[in-house]
């Protein structure tokens, strides 16, 4: 079963994307730090990380140097409240997939994953998920 990696300090993100990705048979795993994050990493396969860049547990930038230096080329999709264009810079366009601006669509985040590991949504579920991180629905 593909496997997606979730490190944020807020379990209702990995809650949202479980649910949103059970339908295509993607397991979500969470880490809530840096440290169990690598370690996951370097243990198992993940067709996509869903990396929050400001979580409390350690530093994402060190993460990203960390997958880079194991030779981890899984693409990881970013999350900051802060606007993307501060992180432009300083991350790796062939590492990380895509910034998005908390609070994003479910279903944007939902896609690009879907995309990762080459599947497509079947046609009842193309409808697009109107849930947003963060806010009620």
């Amino acid at each position: 079963m593909p496997r997606v990696l979730v490190i944020d300090d807020d379990p209702s993100t990995a809650d949202l994307l479980r649910e949103a990705l059970a339908p295509w048979r993607i397991d979500v795993a969470v880490a809530s730090g840096v440290q169990p994050a690598i370690d996951l990493l370097l243990t198992g396969a993940f067709i996509g990380v869903v990396l929050d860049l400001m979580i409390s547990r350690g530093n994402s930038f060190d993460l990203l140097d960390a997958m880079r230096h194991a030779n981890i080329t899984t693409r990881v999709i970013v999350t900051s409240s802060r606007p993307p264009a501060f992180a432009n810079d300083l991350l790796n366009p062939t590492q990380v997939l895509t910034i998005l601006r908390k609070p994003f669509e479910l279903d944007v985040v939902v896609a690009a994953l879907l995309g990762l590991a080459g599947t497509q949504p079947a046609d009842a579920a193309k409808e697009p998920l109107r849930k947003s991180l963060f806010t009620s629905s």
